[in-house]
């Protein structure tokens, strides 16, 4: 899927999407691997990024399905392992899914890391509880 990443990317920029971020959720353990979220310019044009979407997919015999294509200020294509999140402006900024999503693998990956410290930390070594 990664090369299949790099197209999704090409063409939302290909067709003026903007902002375009991908977003590697795979330490979460959740629903996908990958978020890819880009800004359309209008409704029409976020509409019309989901259909250029859709014919690459179907192109490429690749499984996906399509929410919130009407209204279509936020638009979802989820395709499994990557799911792109297609947003006007004014909806990207009030849901502002990308520093959630991004705090989230931080804490998960901080809470990881500290676990493991916390255990080493926690566990004397042979010596020290030879000699206590």
């Amino acid at each position: 899927m990664d090369k299949d990443m790099q197209d999704i990317q090409q063409l939302l920029d290909d067709k003026q999407a903007t902002d375009i971020k991908i977003i590697d959720i795979s330490s979460l353990d959740t629903v996908a691997d990958y978020f890819i979220v880009c800004t359309a310019n209008s409704l029409i044009h976020s509409q019309s990024l989901a259909n250029a979407l859709e014919d690459f997919l179907d192109e490429r015999h690749i499984h996906y399905r399509v929410e919130g294509f009407n209204p279509g200020d936020w638009i979802l294509v989820d395709m499994g392992d990557v799911v792109v999140h297609i947003f006007t402006q004014k909806t990207r900024e009030y849901y502002d899914i990308e520093s959630h999503w991004n705090n989230m693998v931080e804490y998960v990956k901080s809470r990881r890391g500290n676990r493991s410290q916390i255990e080493t930390e926690e566990s004397p070594s042979s010596t020290e509880r030879d000699a206590g």
